[in-house]
């Protein structure tokens, strides 16, 4: 018997469902394959948030340590200088927050808290202006 003749054989139904099975387990291939991308953009979302939220902690943080010194220097010297308070504002280096912090706490005047701060600002600029070189 050829080819041809058993295809001859075959009644309309089950052409219909030959085809109804083949685009069964096309589908469930597809469904396979999206379920698969699916999971990777999935953990490309979670690791997309979680840097997000590192980077808002971290922010915060910086903040925080940021308050802190102005804190200090207005309880201990009233008013601070607005170009200071930008300035103290701008770092966002946590070890050089805490040892701002720790000099805020232990200065003796306003002026000498702004000259060790201007000393901070230099040294983190050095790296920045050699690397656009």
């Amino acid at each position: 018997m050829s080819d041809e003749t058993s295809a001859k054989n075959f009644t309309d139904q089950e052409c219909v469902n030959v085809i109804k099975e083949i685009r069964k387990t096309g589908d469930k291939i597809m469904y396979d394959y999206r379920t698969a991308a699916d999971d990777f953009v999935d953990q490309g979302i979670a690791i997309g948030e979680a840097r997000g939220e590192a980077r808002g902690e971290a922010r915060g943080e910086a903040r925080g340590k940021a308050n802190t010194i102005l804190l200090f220097l207005k309880a201990s010297y009233g008013r601070v200088p607005k170009s200071t308070t930008t300035a103290v504002r701008a770092i966002t280096d946590l070890k050089v927050l805490e040892k701002l912090t720790i000099l805020a706490a232990k200065c003796e005047t306003l002026e000498e808290f702004i000259k060790a701060l201007k000393k901070f600002e230099t040294t983190a600029k050095k790296p920045k202006e050699q690397a656009s070189r």
